[in-house]
């Protein structure tokens, strides 16, 4: 249809704009002033909602590499899971809707629920409880099961004593418990979402302490105004926004000054994530030679490392060995690290790389995507040839290499600051119900 074809014009310009989102699909945007879809606006019938999901099966498998997750929205007021006007937030339709949006997206792509209960009775028996197999731990984290993949949302986050409902106290759990065992799983599914009113717990000490404990990957900046200003008015502002999601820091970076071609050495690097939170979609971790003058990548080494699992407030260090050809041209170098998109469509557009959060101290650069540890600073050399021995004896062996760190250990550098940019809307139908997509925009996750 016309309008499946105006939202996959949208995700192009996404893409055009360098950055990635979080789909919702909302049959209404809240109170329209209509009584027969009071309180909160209008949905649809199951199984319009399920032919729905099937049409947008295939767009949202087409723009895997700028969606970063999906929100399943379609039930109830703005898609948040609540109030259905017709019987969708029963669990068994929340299941059948759940079950066909992961059986659509790809699977290496995650969802999260708005409420915390749901993806424990969706996945168990119907009940509440936290049992076995209805929860993410270290060891299935990542293997591309369903529960692995569905991860929290909250849409009214630190808004009252119970986020607006958002904690209810179904199977007999306190707030405490229910974030307790959000906490539990959100080093391995992301979580994320908006205020929706002004209350002490959104206060500077407690909104970072929260976000701290859940691990929050990204916020909605036009949700609740309120809110905001009092982030940026009491000084908080900046550093929630600086620390949403990952925020790796550099703290160490060493390979030689000099290695012969032809020879083998070693790139080593200790960074911290100083962030509230961890990468959730996977990316490889490349040790790059770059030229010394030209900066052109002469060389990427993939390293045997999950970014992923670098956790919110670890230090971490990964070492790589890197052979340097025998006919590699002589003269100096650069090393950097690249955690580039897995896309291929996207692989070598720097905007969709993961910079580092470290100042221009020590020689940082940021190069096409490449976080560069100071420019021109190993030199590869002639290979050494043995002289020829007039007798058989074997030659002497020569005095190993020794290697010497070209940057040392960055103190404490200012972090880069980031924005994150206003979600765009729109509005159309499908077949016969009305059906609105919600954008959410957000940093590079």
């Amino acid at each position: 249809t016309a309008f499946l074809t105006e939202i996959s014009g949208m995700f192009d310009s996404l893409r055009a704009a360098g950055l990635k989102v979080i789909p919702r699909v909302t049959y209404n945007s809240g109170p329209d002033g209509t009584p027969a879809c009071d309180p909160y606006g209008c949905d649809a019938p199951l199984a319009q909602v399920l032919r729905h999901i099937e049409q947008m099966g295939p767009i949202w498998r087409a723009n895997m590499d700028i969606i970063a997750l999906v929100d399943p929205g379609f039930i109830g007021g703005w898609g948040e899971w609540h109030s259905s006007t017709n019987g969708l937030d029963t669990v068994a339709n929340k299941r059948a809707i759940l079950n066909a949006i992961l059986e659509e997206v790809p699977t290496d792509r995650m969802v999260y629920l708005r409420y915390p209960p749901d993806k424990r009775t969706i996945f168990g028996s119907g009940s509440p409880a936290m049992t076995a197999g209805v929860t993410v731990d270290s060891s299935e984290a990542f293997d591309g099961s369903a529960v692995a993949r569905v991860g929290h949302l909250n849409d009214c986050l630190l808004s009252s004593a119970s986020d607006v409902g958002t904690y209810q106290g179904e199977g007999g759990f306190t707030r405490a418990e229910e974030e307790a065992h959000i906490a539990s799983e959100t080093p391995f599914v992301p979580y994320g979402g908006e205020t929706c009113a002004d209350y002490e717990l959104s206060d500077c000490a407690s909104a970072i302490s929260n976000f701290e404990l859940l691990r929050i990957n990204h916020l909605n900046h036009d949700y609740h105004p309120d809110v905001i200003a009092k982030w940026k008015t009491f000084g908080c502002h900046t550093e929630i926004a600086q620390r949403l999601g990952y925020r790796f820091v550099a703290n160490s970076v060493t390979y030689p000054e000099t290695v012969a071609a032809g020879e083998t050495t070693e790139v080593s690097c200790t960074l911290e994530n100083k962030g509230f939170g961890e990468l959730y979609n996977d990316r490889d971790v490349e040790v790059v030679l770059l030229d010394g003058t030209t900066d052109a990548v002469v060389l990427a080494v993939t390293v045997n490392v999950d970014p992923r699992l670098w956790q919110a407030g670890g230090t971490y260090t990964f070492s790589q060995e890197v052979s340097v050809p025998p006919g590699m041209p002589l003269g100096p170098y650069s090393v950097g690290v690249r955690l580039a998109d897995k896309e291929a469509g996207l692989r070598s557009n720097a905007a969709y790389s993961v910079r580092f959060a470290n100042s221009g101290a020590n020689g940082y650069l940021y190069l096409d995507g490449i976080n560069v540890f100071g420019r021109a600073r190993m030199e590869v050399v002639p290979a050494i040839v043995p002289s020829p021995s007039p007798s058989p004896q074997p030659s002497p062996t020569p005095s190993p290499t020794q290697l010497t760190p070209a940057i040392p250990p960055t103190p404490a550098v200012q972090p880069v600051p980031t924005s994150p940019v206003p979600p765009p809307s729109s509005g159309s139908t499908l077949q016969t119900s009305f059906l609105f997509l919600a954008l959410l925009i957000i940093s590079l996750l």
